[in-house]
């Protein structure tokens, strides 16, 4: 069950409704997502992803190595997988990629080092095509750094990792890198992975506090656990599923920082929703969801 801190259920519901208005100026894209936390497989939500993706899967990497563990995991599911390493710049705009990519009705990009993928797809016909594929209805999958870089701001680890002790003390350390015009399937939000294994909760207001104090704007944190999953649907509406939580972080209207660098943060109105495996809310407000007896994953 959901566990709400300063704002209620109700005044949450019109937060998220507003802002999504008002900051996205349009509708939920019509895709399916799969955000993994890492750490092991989910088998419900790998199940969910196959079906939806016609039980034919392209996994798509930086690396030429296979990623063994997801493409095993997509397999015991059913799918026929099939893989397309994009390694450089170069091959990212490949025109042959980017139709192969299109030509799928799901893609799958499993974890690793998000600053690779940012930096060697940014901008090119393969970010191109994923964005398509998603818009006209495809899924669209990640675990780790692959779920990371699909949300509309992205910690891109290009200058590596940081502690939650170390964000908290200096929220605008050149290390707290963001990137917000790569993919953008997760509107309004920054997706962070391995959440409570890892002690993340305070990166990751850390990196809110700096994308704000950067463009003005607060967006929405997702903090999903190991071996848990967030499946959400064309109308945005998401399900959890597996061992762990889902934690969203939601600045209210009147969301306060006081941040400068070198300084510790202080963040006012800031409140936490987190989600256990079963629930299902709408992912930009919050707000618990009535059951859609079509899908099996949202019964």
């Amino acid at each position: 069950m959901g566990e709400y801190g300063e704002l209620t259920e109700a005044a949450m519901r019109v937060f998220w409704l507003l802002v999504v208005l008002v900051l996205s100026g349009s509708a939920w894209a019509q895709g399916n997502l799969l955000l993994l936390g890492g750490g092991g497989a989910v088998p419900e939500a790998t199940a969910w992803f196959v079906a939806h993706a016609d039980s034919s899967v392209l996994v798509l990497d930086y690396e030429k190595a296979p990623g063994q563990s997801a493409i095993a995991t997509l397999e015991d599911a059913g799918a026929a997988v099939t893989y397309l390493p994009i390694t450089s710049e170069e091959a990212a705009n490949l025109p042959s990629n980017a139709e192969a990519i299109r030509a799928a009705s799901g893609l799958f990009l499993p974890g690793g080092d998000q600053a690779k993928y940012v930096t060697q797809w940014h901008g090119s016909l393969v970010a191109e095509a994923i964005r398509e594929v998603y818009a006209r209805g495809g899924v669209i999958g990640g675990t780790s750094a692959g779920a990371m870089i699909l949300s509309a701001v992205v910690f891109d680890a290009k200058h590596g990792s940081f502690s939650s002790e170390e964000g908290l003390r200096d929220p605008l350390a050149p290390v707290l890198s963001l990137t917000d015009d790569f993919l953008g399937l997760v509107e309004n939000a920054l997706v962070d992975t391995h959440f409570t294994e890892r002690g993340r909760l305070g990166r990751l207001l850390a990196l809110l506090a700096n994308y704000h104090a950067q463009t003005g704007r607060w967006v929405q944190g997702i903090g999903i656990d190991e071996r848990t999953a967030l499946a959400v649907d064309g109308n945005g509406v998401a399900k959890v599923t597996g061992e762990g939580a889902v934690t969203l972080v939601q600045p209210a209207l009147e969301a306060t920082s006081v941040i400068a660098s070198g300084q510790p943060l202080a963040l006012f109105s800031v409140s936490l929703a987190r989600f256990t495996a079963g629930f299902r809310f709408h992912l930009a407000t919050g707000a618990p969801s009535a059951t859609d007896k079509s899908d099996p994953m949202q019964q």
